[in-house]
């Protein structure tokens, strides 16, 4: 899931490729949006829903747009028999222009959730770090 959804090489001149980090969101996350408040749309053509549910009416189709997610309106599904076995299913969201309904919850992740890190080591590329959270 973290090198599926792309990533974005670091560095400047002649080292501008020897670093790479998965997904592209975590390193070129914008300054001035909290990473803890928001989450990024992983994917095109994404619709935004009115209600919760596969037939309902489409209100936008968002493509990488970053959102403003609602937990308390989000809903979840049962993912296991522990008491913490649940996980988003629809995810309540605004976007950054005010439009506001469910998407999948698939489709919308946190840039600080589980990311890679690669370097360009005597030629070689090596893993650096894989970590979730911050």
């Amino acid at each position: 899931m973290v090198i599926k959804n792309g990533g974005a090489f670091d560095g400047e001149g002649k080292n501008k490729y020897r670093s790479f980090t998965a997904p592209y969101t975590f390193s070129s996350w914008p300054e001035d949006i909290d990473g803890f408040e928001y989450l990024a749309i992983f994917g095109s053509d994404v619709n935004l829903r009115e209600r919760p549910a596969a037939d309902a009416k489409i209100v936008a189709v968002l493509s990488y747009n970053i959102i403003k997610p609602n937990n308390d309106e989000s809903t979840t599904v049962k993912t296991g028999p522990g008491e913490d076995d649940w996980e988003f299913d629809w995810r309540k969201v605004e976007t950054l222009g005010g439009k506001s309904g469910f998407v999948k919850a698939k489709y919308a992740r946190s840039h600080i959730d589980y990311r890679a890190g690669f370097e360009k080591i005597r030629g070689v590329w090596k893993l650096t770090f894989f970590v979730a959270g911050d």
